[in-house]
């Protein structure tokens, strides 16, 4: 008979024990919806940076083609300077060696010139 009157006290305890798990299931149930809800905001945001993300560097990647076009550019321009300059190089050593040459030429002309005087100058004339 004690057995028969400790079964109801069982029954009580059991229920009560369930009754908690019962209650932390919804809390944790309520715990996960609420974070739900922050990863889902969460998710957006993510998203949204994917999305900020992508564009800079599709801009990155059409700024660094630039670049390379005009460094390119640059170097094609570099290298004909370069060509131009030592083509100038040796054009102005050879218009230097002509003037060197032409120089007594020159000298000897403007002392003949000096020494003409008018009867000369009207000589040729004639």
């Amino acid at each position: 008979m004690t057995r028969f009157l400790a079964l109801p006290e069982k029954h009580r305890e059991e229920c009560e024990r369930l009754s908690g798990g019962l209650t932390k299931i919804a809390e944790a149930s309520k715990e996960l919806d609420e974070l739900n809800k922050k990863l889902a905001v969460q998710k957006i945001a993510v998203a949204e940076k994917t999305a900020a993300c992508e564009r800079l560097l599709g801009e990155i990647k059409n700024a660094t083609q630039v670049a390379t076009e005009m460094k390119d550019e640059v170097t094609m321009k570099s290298n004909a300077m370069e060509e131009q300059s030592k083509i100038i190089a040796v054009e102005k050593k050879d218009a230097e060696e002509a003037l060197a040459d032409a120089l007594p030429a020159l000298e000897t002309a403007r002392l003949a010139l000096s020494d003409l005087d008018k009867a000369d100058i009207t000589e040729i004339r004639l």
